[in-house]
C-alpha cells in the first residue's frame, strides 16, 4: 500500500458487546476468555474485539469471513447505525462515534452509501429516479442528480433500463449479466425470466 496517500478512514481498538454489562464482557476478554466462554459466564455477546484498520485514498478494503463473524457489525458501527462499545472511527479527522446527532446525519451524507443484501427500492420510481433519491435528499439540482445518477447507472452497464419500474431491474441485470457470457449462459437466463421477475413490456 502507497502510504503516502491521505487515509479516510481509520479504526482503532474497534470493540462492540452486545448486552447490558459490555464493561463486564471486555474485563473478560483482557483476561483472555474466548467469546463462548463470555457468553456463558455473563450473557454478553462479543460481537468485535480490538477491531484496528487503515483505509487510504482510493483504496478498496473487502471483508471476508463466516456467516455470523461480525461482517456487517463492523459496517454498521462505520456508519454508527449501531453504536460502539469502545474504540475510534476517524473519517477525515472526525471521530464518528462522539458525533451529535445533527453532525452524524450530515457526516452520513458527505461520506457514506451503503447497498443492503436486499433490494430496497421505491416501487413507484423508475431504476433512474431510485439511483438519485439519496442526492434529491440532499438537496442536489435535478439536472445535476440525474447527470450523476446515469453516469453510475452507465458504469454498472444499466444505463439502457433507467427508464424501467424498479420492479424489473431483477430481470433486466441477471440478463446482462448473462448474455455477457457464452451463449449457453444467456439461452439460460432469458428461459428462466419467469423465476428472475416479469419481463419488462416492450416498448
Amino acid at each position: 500500500m502507497d502510504e503516502t496517500r491521505p487515509v479516510k478512514i481509520q479504526v482503532r481498538g474497534l470493540s462492540k458487546v452486545f448486552g447490558k454489562q459490555p464493561k463486564k464482557a471486555l474485563e473478560l476478554r483482557d483476561q483472555g476468555l474466548k467469546r463462548p466462554e463470555i457468553l456463558e459466564k455473563t450473557g454478553q455477546t462479543l460481537g468485535l474485539s480490538d477491531i484496528s484498520f487503515d483505509v487510504y485514498e482510493g483504496e478498496l478494503l473487502v471483508i471476508m469471513g463466516l456467516s455470523g463473524s461480525g461482517k456487517s457489525t463492523l459496517i454498521r458501527c462505520l456508519n454508527r447505525l449501531i453504536d460502539t462499545t469502545e474504540g475510534e472511527i476517524i473519517i477525515d479527522g472526525e471521530n464518528i462515534p462522539t458525533l451529535g446527532e445533527k453532525a452524524l446525519l450530515e457526516c452520513r451524507r458527505r461520506h457514506f452509501s451503503m447497498v443492503f443484501q436486499n433490494f430496497a427500492l421505491f416501487p413507484h420510481r423508475t431504476v433512474q429516479q431510485n439511483a438519485e433519491f439519496g442526492l434529491e435528499i440532499r438537496g442536489v439540482e435535478k439536472s445535476e442528480r440525474q447527470s450523476i445518477a446515469h453516469n453510475a447507472l452507465k458504469q454498472v452497464g444499466l444505463e439502457a433500463g433507467k427508464t424501467l419500474p424498479q420492479s424489473t431491474i431483477r430481470w433486466y441485470a441477471a440478463t446482462r449479466w448473462a448474455c455477457s457470457r457464452p451463449g449457453e449462459r444467456c439461452q439460460r437466463a432469458l428461459n428462466g425470466r419467469g423465476v428472475l421477475g416479469p419481463r419488462p413490456a416492450d416498448p
